[in-house]
């Protein structure tokens, strides 16, 4: 996984395009510049009201950051500082910054609730890196979970499943009537965040020819199942397409994830049903070996986010 940290470059590139182009200027070929003068952005995501949102990472002369930016299909978009003064690192290649990543936003109002992800880990960096933050409009911010600091332990107990474990990099998020939800692309795994903290492994993804499966997006589907991309970049480049869009429906506990990784006994599905808690309670499911396709354990039925 940690060569997805070098295409943050790729963003950085668009990031100074939009600074030679005024905001709500034509740029040609059909598109126009809604925001401008942005340092490493890494996630969007349009909430209520049509209103768009941008997640900051920061470089070495900003911070990371949470954008507003109203009237965006219109030619006078007008943006507003949600949060700043917000953590980053410098990355492993030149000019190359991490913080914050995915977002996900619900709610309307006063009840806005804006969700990002901070990547990394804190056992790899330190503290706050990994982190789920919620934040309001007023830009006050509640640590939801360290998903990062989970993930990572998690990959150091299943480090079987992929010789670079223990890993993480919390990348997106996706906010859900009553759920949430993050893609891990370190760990390789889709986590639910409970409302009291707990992280559970919905599944992991298996490993491709050659690399880890590096998942780094998640959409609902109209059919209510959660699809979930993934990068396999070297795979790639070196045996031709591999990425997938993999299918997993939480409701039914079902998954369309083919068994590719291995254990003792040969191509096998494994621990894609492990479902482990973090918190005073934690605790972790044995790790289990099947030639029959993964399930997703049942969630429980104490704990549910409010919905807006």
């Amino acid at each position: 996984m940690r060569r997805i940290r070098a295409y943050s470059m790729a963003v950085v590139a668009i990031s100074l395009l939009a600074l030679v182009v005024p905001a709500g200027v034509a740029a040609g070929h059909g598109f126009t510049v809604v925001a401008s003068g942005l340092h490493s952005p890494r996630g969007l995501a349009f909430g209520p009201g049509h209103i768009l949102y941008v997640a900051q990472a920061g470089d070495a002369t900003a911070d990371g950051a949470i954008f507003q930016v109203r009237n965006s299909m219109s030619s006078h978009p007008k943006t507003r500082t949600i949060a700043s003064g917000l953590a980053k690192t410098a990355g492993e290649n030149p000019g190359e910054y991490l913080g914050l990543g995915g977002l996900s936003v619900r709610g309307r109002g006063g009840n806005t609730a804006i969700y990002a992800v901070m990547g990394e880990s804190p056992q790899a960096v330190a503290e706050p890196f990994g982190s789920l933050f919620r934040f309001r409009l007023n830009g006050s911010k509640t640590t939801v979970a360290n998903v990062g600091e989970f993930d990572f332990d998690w990959t150091g107990a299943h480090a079987s499943l992929w010789q670079e474990f223990p890993d993480a990099n919390p990348y997106a998020v996706l906010a859900l009537p009553g759920h949430l939800y993050v893609v891990d692309a370190g760990s390789n795994t889709l986590d639910e965040v409970m409302p009291n903290g707990d992280v559970h492994v919905l599944a992991f993804f298996p490993n491709e020819a050659i690399r880890d499966a590096v998942p780094t997006c998640v959409a609902q589907g109209p059919d209510g199942a959660l699809y979930i991309g993934t990068l396999a970049l070297v795979d790639t480049t070196v045996l031709g397409p591999s990425a997938k869009v993999y299918r997993v429906d939480p409701r039914t506990r079902t998954s369309r994830i083919p068994p590719r990784p291995r254990c003792r006994s040969g191509p096998v599905a494994c621990s894609r049903s492990t479902v482990v808690r973090s918190g005073p309670t934690a605790r972790s499911m044995p790790r289990s070996c099947s030639r029959t396709r993964p399930t997703i354990r049942p969630r429980s039925s104490r704990t549910r986010w409010a919905t807006s």
